[in-house]
């Protein structure tokens, strides 16, 4: 199964979506990432629970990767996410807080909240 990750800037929930679900599903199934705004940014929470973000590459969203998912993941702003991707049934949407120019104690949270969900879903596959 392929899985699309989707936020805003593809630096900060969709990263460390792809990272932590790569850990959790033990390479059974494939991650990759994307953002609706694409921006740089900083992977330190990442590596504190031992996710190496920096070789990922930072991309738009496009129809074509949505296309190529068999599920997409998106935390993004609706304002932001393309209509093709708002109607496609492959999409989840979760409703995970921006971590980009916040703390390093609200980023800690927002991935630990990732993790929950990517928890459940790798359960459910």
């Amino acid at each position: 199964m392929k899985v699309l990750f989707v936020c805003e800037g593809n630096v900060g929930r969709s990263q460390m979506a792809e990272g932590i679900f790569r850990e959790l599903s033990h390479g059974k199934h494939e991650a990759f990432s994307a953002g609706t705004l694409v921006i740089k940014g900083d992977d330190h929470a990442l590596k504190e629970i031992g996710v190496d973000a920096s070789e990922y590459v930072r991309e738009p969203v496009t129809q074509e990767l949505v296309e190529s998912a068999d599920t997409v993941v998106v935390m993004a702003r609706d304002e932001t996410v393309p209509e093709y991707l708002k109607t496609s049934p492959k999409a989840i949407f979760w409703d995970v807080a921006d971590p980009f120019e916040q703390s390093l104690e609200f980023t800690r949270r927002i991935r630990d909240q990732i993790r929950t969900h990517i928890e459940g879903l790798v359960t459910s596959m």
